[in-house]
């Protein structure tokens, strides 16, 4: 990937990460027809056991990559550079910032899914369909970024990207003790729709 993003030193870097997210969003949307139809028609089990064999047709791709030449250096050398690269402020400091959003910020993903089924009755292909409709929105913000936003320095993004996650943190919460429906009257669907999409294409 470093090699590919050389190649244009200007927007190589941009270019390919928008590509990598258009394809992430091709792909989940592939795979939200697909759950539409196993999650309703199928019994848990037997999803998992289909989805335990998706890593052969990796294993395969990964026959096909060529890397080209590759200079031979040995552990030593490469903990060496290591170290010496994350003595950078640029690189400690990317590196503190993602493990702190992973370790401060809690993931209720999970949480959430089974509170929308159990708690609002919504379907298990009703979650794969809005499934669906986000991953239309990263395939298309996707394109949306490369057009208009790549150019902006990245610490902004982070930045601007930040504040509008709480502002989506604050919302579920918000949609969690029913006061959007019962003080706002926000239909459930609706919220659920703009605020998955949303999230979908800050990410």
């Amino acid at each position: 990937m470093v090699k590919v993003c050389k190649v244009d030193p200007k927007n190589g870097s941009a270019d390919f990460q928008t590509y990598i997210f258009a394809v992430c969003g091709f792909g989940g949307i592939c795979g939200s027809i697909t759950a539409i139809f196993l999650t309703e028609a199928l019994k848990p089990y037997t999803t998992f056991f289909f989805y335990s064999f998706l890593n052969l047709f990796l294993i395969g791709f990964v026959c096909y990559l060529n890397e080209g030449y590759i200079e031979k250096t040995n552990v030593k050398d490469n903990l060496w550079k290591i170290v010496i690269h994350f003595k950078q402020p640029v690189v400690y400091r990317t590196v503190l910032f993602l493990f702190t959003a992973r370790a401060v910020v809690p993931s209720y993903g999970d949480i959430l899914y089974y509170f929308i089924i159990n708690e609002i009755g919504f379907s298990k292909s009703f979650i794969a369909a809005l499934t669906l409709v986000a991953y239309f929105g990263l395939f298309f913000g996707s394109s949306f970024y490369n057009r208009y936003f790549k150019h902006i320095d990245y610490p902004w993004m982070m930045f601007y990207g930040q504040i509008l996650m709480q502002f989506t943190i604050v919302l579920n919460l918000l949609f969690v003790m029913r006061i959007t429906k019962e003080y706002f009257h926000i239909n459930d669907f609706v919220f659920c729709l703009f605020t998955d999409v949303g999230a979908e294409i800050l990410f």
